[in-house]
Order: structure tokens, then C-alpha cells, then sequence
């Protein structure tokens, strides 16, 4: 025979059980995105025959850029590993076209500015060049943006293979 209290006891535990797991699934839901989808830009480099680099690879990646998101930067240092002094320019290839009016890009090399500009003018080698002395070490910074006024770059996606071209100083 059942008594008032364990009748009671059966609805409280029903209720805190029915409340908890309502607590549960409303606290895992994924969080509503902003609806707009950003950009993503990875930007990577390798070695060549005169300079060794470090890191090779990417080194910058953003993800879900927009106008108003903060720049993104990424660092990577450069090594003459020849036995002349080097004058060296850079350059970056994109994968797609999609950004070349609207991605902002800034290259530094120890504080000088290499280039800054879009990403259609970073297809040309920077008339600014580094000088690197045999065994010399620089580093490259590397900043990307969104134009504030860009209007085409919802969904685009941009890899950028970040090139360098090398002189010897005094060649004939």
C-alpha cells in the first residue's frame, strides 16, 4: 500500500529529473551564429636555394575575416645561407583572384616596410628589397586585412604562397 508521502516522493523526483535534463539539453545548444560568413586567408612559404626559412609553411591563418575584425599577423624569419650578400623582394600568389581588390596586405622586414597594398598589387615583386649579409638573419612580419569598404568577401577563401626572389649585391 502506497502512502501520500511516497506518491510525494515519486512527482518531486519526476520533476527534478523532467528539470534536469530540460537544464541539460538547453545548455549544450550550439550558440546562434551571426549569419554572415567571413573570409579565410592562409599564407604560406618555403625555402629557395639561397634562403632557408622558419618556419616553412604556413604561418598566418585567419578565419572567418570581415571588415571589422582585427588584423591578423603572422611572423617568419629568413636565413642567407649563401656566401655573398643578398638583396632579397617578395611577393605573394593567391590562390583564387576572389580577394586581390578587397585583402589588405603589410610586409616588414625588421621594421621596414617591404609593401602595403591589395593583394592584386602583392602579386609583383616589392620594389623595396632587405639586404641580407651572408649568414644574416631577417624577420618577416606579415599583416592581412579586410578593405572597410570591401564589399565582395563573404565565403571567399585565399591561400597565399609568400615568395621570395634573391640578388647577389655587386652581381655583373
Amino acid at each position: 500500500m502506497k502512502t501520500q508521502a511516497d506518491k510525494w516522493i515519486r512527482v518531486l523526483g519526476l520533476s527534478l529529473g523532467v528539470g534536469l535534463a530540460a537544464f541539460i539539453v538547453l545548455s549544450s545548444r550550439i550558440p546562434p551564429g551571426t549569419g554572415v560568413l567571413g573570409a579565410d586567408i592562409i599564407v604560406a612559404s618555403g625555402p629557395s636555394g639561397e634562403l632557408a626559412v622558419t618556419p616553412a609553411g604556413p604561418f598566418l591563418s585567419a578565419t572567418n575575416m570581415t571588415p571589422a575584425s582585427n588584423p591578423a599577423s603572422g611572423e617568419l624569419e629568413i636565413f642567407n645561407q649563401t656566401g655573398g650578400t643578398l638583396a632579397v623582394s617578395v611577393r605573394g600568389l593567391p590562390s583564387t583572384d576572389d580577394l586581390d581588390a578587397v585583402l589588405m596586405v603589410h610586409v616588414e622586414a625588421d621594421g621596414n616596410t617591404l609593401f602595403e597594398g591589395n593583394l592584386g598589387a602583392f602579386r609583383a615583386w616589392t620594389k623595396q628589397t632587405v639586404s641580407l649579409a651572408s649568414g644574416q638573419t631577417s624577420k618577416i612580419t606579415v599583416e592581412t586585412w579586410l578593405d572597410p569598404q570591401a564589399q565582395a568577401w563573404t565565403g571567399r577563401v585565399a591561400q597565399i604562397g609568400l615568395e621570395f626572389d634573391s640578388n647577389t649585391v655587386g652581381a655583373a
